[in-house]
């Protein structure tokens, strides 16, 4: 798979989908640093990622980053505890 995504120049929302899901099984990493490696090799501005991810792997890294702190749930932020 790797020859195949090394001759495309243009990488679609498909193809770094794909990218990604291989990478988290491979390596076993999370949806998070698994973008934040794919932009480092091979060199992709992080601003760009969004447009290419699909609404089940925002839907993921959303739920990551509140699993780790870096977000607030909004749902569990509205109530007031005493």
């Amino acid at each position: 798979m790797a020859d195949i995504i090394d001759d495309i120049k243009f990488l679609n929302a498909n193809v770094f989908n794909q990218l990604l899901t291989s990478m988290i099984h491979d390596k076993g990493i999370s949806h998070i640093d698994a973008i934040l490696e794919l932009c480092n090799e091979r060199n992709i501005d992080i601003e760009s990622i969004p447009e290419l991810l699909s609404p089940q792997v925002k839907k993921l890294i959303k739920n990551e980053a509140i699993s780790l702190n870096f977000i607030r749930d909004k749902k569990k932020s509205r109530k007031l505890v005493l």
